[in-house]
């Protein structure tokens, strides 16, 4: 399945903030200017969605860094954890939020349909903002569930 061309409607706003926020710049920041960054980008992006802004927490816990990262929400606010500072997995587990907040604006049958939704939208969002900064992670192997020639 090619993610990145599986959402097309993507609202332009975020598409715009993202490509603003996350330039290749980023990957040479101090991890509190990423993390920093993160928060900007969830606080935009959580206004865009009429959401409430998620909390940020990067752990190294052995079943976050398994897992790349998870998100829990409890009480109606959530919490995206993170191995490291990865875009695309904040793009992922944000979906995620969107999906628990009821605006990701589909149904769902099971936890992997929502796994699909959350891959296709974050890769999809991420190829519209930053389309070089997708094909060299793929190139260099940091990103899963996309080949190359998807890209093409």
């Amino acid at each position: 399945m090619n993610y990145t061309n599986k959402f097309k409607n993507i609202k332009l706003s975020t598409i715009g903030l993202t490509h603003a926020l996350f330039s290749p710049e980023f990957f040479k920041k101090s991890d509190a200017d990423k993390q920093s960054q993160m928060k900007d980008w969830l606080s935009a992006a959580s206004a865009l969605y009429g959401v409430v802004q998620p909390d940020l927490v990067i752990s190294n816990e052995e079943d976050v860094c398994e897992d790349g990262g998870q998100y829990y929400a409890e009480n109606w606010h959530g919490t995206i954890v993170l191995p490291k500072y990865s875009v695309v997995s904040l793009l992922h587990e944000f979906r995620h939020h969107l999906q628990a907040d009821g605006k990701a604006h589909r149904s769902f049958r099971d936890s992997e349909d929502r796994e699909h939704d959350a891959r296709g939208w974050s890769l999809s969002l991420l190829r519209a903002a930053r389309p070089s900064m997708l094909k060299q992670s793929v190139r260099k192997g940091y990103i899963m569930f996309v080949e190359p020639e998807h890209l093409a």
